[in-house]
């Protein structure tokens, strides 16, 4: 049977406890029989976990006492369910086996000793981690939305939101424009349509105010014109006339 680790009442110690990023994703329940029209599964990030609970950063937040599947780097697929919800995501109760409890003691332990005490800058690496991983997304249909950022480049970023924006359409992360270049797992890839510096990106992506939303929203609706200009949509009727055999 599957329960928290405070309902088991385990000894487990108070330094247990993990404090950094891991990687991941989760599937609310609400959301295990959507369409393929509606995102499913979300990408997030762990900010600390222990036996009992993780802190995560999310770009769609579940009703308190969800139950929801996360998986996390290193520590594997784990059952929770929504406790609170925060500022930038929501916090997971574990609902985990006795064995379960035990395992990722042990992995958390791993982890605190695998962790470099110096870490070297992010921004030298091809892909990062940015620092805060909140941002908006103004898709061409002129909402605006929540959307977690995965990781980053100076030529482009990977998301997760709840919206299924489609392939080549532009779209604004934050204050870029850019636009969808690949579906991923639990969100998409997009490339800035002007490669930015690896040392200011990650300000480029905190959500615009006022009158730049208003301007960004303006440049998106121009490029989202130019997009429909070169991708006229194909006559069924035309296009099946030409498959025909002659």
């Amino acid at each position: 049977m599957a329960v928290t680790a405070f309902d088991l009442k385990l000894d487990v110690p108070h330094d247990v406890k993990y404090i950094g990023d891991l990687t991941g994703s989760y599937l609310l329940a609400s959301r295990q029989n959507s369409g393929s029209d509606q995102a499913r599964i979300f990408g997030c990030r762990s900010r600390s976990v222990s036996p009992q609970m993780a802190v995560l950063q999310a770009p769609v937040k579940g009703a308190i006492g969800e139950t929801l599947t996360l998986k996390l780097d290193t520590l594997g697929v784990l059952s929770a369910r929504v406790a609170r919800n925060t500022a930038d995501g929501f916090i997971a109760e574990l609902v985990l086996t006795k064995d379960e409890v035990t395992r990722i003691a042990r992995r958390i332990e791993w982890l605190k000793q695998k962790h470099l005490k110096s870490l070297p800058d992010r921004r030298d690496a091809k892909r990062w981690l940015p620092r805060d991983s909140h941002s908006s997304l103004i898709l061409a249909d002129k909402r605006e939305i929540d959307c977690f950022i995965i990781d980053v480049s100076a030529s482009g970023a990977a998301v997760s939101a709840d919206a299924v924006p489609e392939l080549g359409h532009p779209v604004v992360v934050g204050t870029v424009l850019a636009r969808v270049v690949r579906a991923l797992e639990y969100g998409f890839a997009v490339q800035f349509l002007t490669p930015r510096e690896p040392q200011t990106v990650e300000q480029l992506l905190v959500p615009p105010k006022g009158s730049k939303r208003d301007l960004l929203a303006q440049a998106l609706a121009e490029a989202e014109a130019a997009y429909e200009a070169s991708h006229p949509p194909v006559d069924e009727d035309e296009a099946s006339a030409e498959a025909a055999p002659r």
